[in-house]
This record gives structure tokens, C-alpha cells and sequence, in this order.
């Protein structure tokens, strides 16, 4: 069985992730920019890139809240390198119907982890964010048979204690 290391990461000042995790038969360690989904699955279009740098990590995870954004907990991640061009769209393949919380990281300087200076990074149902992390039923979507679609807005850090999508001109 294939192995990603997952980097911690930090938000807000809070612990996100960090342990070496066994892919499940779900998941692939390149980003599958590819709007033909199957089976069970969140196509997530991924807006607001600051940019076209670095890599894009989408990851779910499951029902449980106490499990959201917990060290090893996720359910399973897709990641790549960010296209230079055009709409983003990564296929998120999941193990069965259910509720779910996804996030999804612009990883622009590649280091594996979230540097909140730098990077971007979003929820699903795209929750106003404050200092901490949301809750886990701000962002939770449920998730039938099929292909389910959902639309995430990246947030950047603008200032220094404030994180929100960028200025449109």
C-alpha cells in the first residue's frame, strides 16, 4: 500500500496534522484535475487563487467532529501541482455516502504545510472565517451516491489578524 507523509501544519496557531498515513484504496497522491468523477465523490472547484504556484491539497474528513482538522484523522487527501491556467477542479474520491468536512490548501511555497503569511486555504460551504478554526458543522456536507458539486473560495491572510477571500478589482 502506497504512503504520503503528511507535514503538520499550523492555523491560526493550532495543529492541524502530522503522521505517516497509509493511502486507502479512495485515495491518490496526485491531483486529479479531471471533471468526469466516479463513484462516490466531491468535485470541488477550487476559486480566488492569489496565484498559479506550488501545489493544491484538498482533504475530507468524516462525520465525527471531534475528528475535524485532528492529527491522522482525515479520511482521505488529493494533491498536486496547481495548474499554470484555467478552472481548477480536483476530484475528491470518498468510501461511502455520509457527511463529510473538506479543506483545501494552496500550498504555494511546497513546504507541506500551511504557512498562514504565504498560503491559502478553504473550506467547504466557505464559512467566514475568524481567528480559529470553524466549526465543524459550518462546513460539513452531506454526501450521496454519485458525484456530488461543490465550490470552495481560497482565503489569504489580509493584515495581521484578519484571513478572507481576495479583493476582486
Amino acid at each position: 500500500m502506497n504512503k504520503v507523509t503528511v507535514n503538520k501544519a499550523i492555523f491560526s496557531g493550532m495543529a492541524l496534522l502530522g503522521a505517516t498515513l497509509p493511502l486507502t484504496a479512495h485515495a491518490s497522491p496526485t491531483l486529479p484535475l479531471d471533471t468526469h468523477c466516479t463513484g462516490t465523490s466531491v468535485r470541488v472547484q477550487i476559486e480566488g487563487f492569489k496565484d498559479r504556484t506550488g501545489n493544491v491539497r484538498v482533504q475530507a474528513y468524516g462525520s465525527n467532529p471531534d475528528d475535524f482538522l485532528a492529527s491522522g484523522k482525515k479520511v482521505v487527501r488529493v494533491e498536486g501541482k496547481t495548474p499554470s491556467s484555467g478552472p481548477v477542479r480536483v476530484c475528491v474520491p470518498l468510501p461511502a455516502p455520509g457527511n463529510y468536512a473538506l479543506v483545501v490548501l494552496h500550498d504555494r511555497d511546497m513546504n507541506g504545510k500551511l504557512s498562514v503569511s504565504k498560503d491559502g486555504f478553504g473550506f467547504s460551504r466557505n464559512p467566514k472565517l475568524g481567528l480559529g478554526k470553524p466549526d465543524y458543522d459550518e462546513v460539513r456536507i452531506t454526501v450521496g451516491r454519485g458525484v456530488s458539486d461543490i465550490a470552495v473560495v481560497l482565503n489569504y491572510r489580509r493584515g495581521l489578524f484578519a484571513v478572507g477571500p481576495l479583493d476582486k478589482d
